[in-house]
């Protein structure tokens, strides 16, 4: 699924926010506003089941009600993905207007008024179109995000542009950054990585200790979860290797 780590980091940010807000409206908005004649391929019993340790367990919840939705949430992209290669078609066709007004604001022409733009943000991945403020509660993006992405997206989403910034000499740093871990993830400063089921294999570290610290561990993190390429450089014993056995161990991989 196209910018599936971006689709899950916004569910479950929206998710903590709306249902520590008004519980019941917000799983009936997600069921009926948002997912539609989709909700149907969830099984409420266990939508209410995990919902039922929210109180108790917000992470737990929200972990797994994004696990739960996720079939839904990729059928709904697949179709939202397909409606903006269309999008695409139209322009190449002469059909459609497209403006980039710089700033990573991006103008697309309403398909039913020819008069009427959309404003997309393809760095925050956000439109001001009717649909996108409908579906943005569950992460989803809208058909004008997608069809900006297919034009300008190695312009505006250069995921170099997206890696966290890094002080000159990150070990100097005597800061250090919250770690959390949850079942799906784990977590440190604003990145994170995703856990994979344990399975028993011998060859996942087990054991490690080991102190993140600074910003620098925050750009290894990036690397791994979005598959950049990255050269660590250092004098021998100052943690390059135990940094990332301690990652693969709390990882499971």
């Amino acid at each position: 699924m196209l910018f599936e780590r971006e689709i899950q980091g916004s569910f479950e940010k929206n998710a903590t926010e709306y249902l520590g807000r008004d519980f019941e409206k917000h799983r009936n908005y997600l069921l009926k506003a948002v997912f539609g004649r989709n909700s149907s391929m969830i099984p409420e019993h266990d939508l209410d089941e995990i919902l039922s340790v929210y109180t108790s367990n917000p992470d737990k919840c929200v972990d797994n009600l994004y696990r739960l939705l996720k079939p839904v949430i990729e059928k709904t992209m697949g179709v939202i993905h397909s409606r903006g290669l269309s999008l695409k078609a139209r322009y190449e066709n002469d059909s459609l207007i497209l403006r980039d007004n710089g700033g990573e604001k991006i103008e697309v022409q309403s398909e039913r008024s020819h008069s009427k733009f959309y404003t997309v943000n393809l760095k925050a991945l956000e439109c001001t179109c009717p649909y996108y403020e409908k579906v943005k509660f569950a992460g989803m993006l809208c058909k004008h995000i997608f069809f900006a992405n297919e034009m300008l997206g190695d312009k505006y989403r250069n995921s170099r542009q997206d890696m966290p910034e890094v002080r000159d000499d990150p070990a100097e740093s005597s800061e250090i950054l919250a770690v959390k871990s949850t079942s799906s993830h784990f977590r440190y400063g604003h990145q994170r990585l995703t856990k994979r089921p344990r399975r028993g294999n011998s060859l996942i570290p087990s054991g490690i200790t080991y102190i993140l610290e600074g910003k620098g561990p925050e750009v290894v993190i990036y690397a791994l979860e979005s598959g950049e390429s990255l050269l660590l450089v250092g004098e021998s014993g100052v943690g390059k290797s135990k940094m990332i056995q301690y990652l693969a161990q709390e990882t499971n991989t």
